[in-house]
């Protein structure tokens, strides 16, 4: 990361952060869930939702490793 960040910048990462760690808490949730479920169609609606939230997780660190690397990256 390169030291003359911009406060906006500043701010970017960490809403980032807080991102991930909001995917991170909804895929717990969603794995707790799915351990307390014996209905099979909400098992997988709670399964699908759990995937989309680690690729959420996915994207969001895939920006913010190419935002670390500065201009021009991503």
């Amino acid at each position: 990361m390169t030291e003359d960040m911009t406060n906006k910048q500043k701010e970017l990462f960490k809403i980032f952060k807080m991102a991930i760690e909001d995917e991170r808490k909804a895929q717990a949730m969603y794995k707790n869930a799915l351990a307390l479920c014996d209905d099979e169609e909400t098992k997988e609606i709670l399964e699908r939702f759990y995937r989309e939230e680690v690729f959420h997780e996915q994207k969001i660190i895939e920006r913010y490793n190419r935002m670390r690397k500065g201009p021009g990256t991503g």
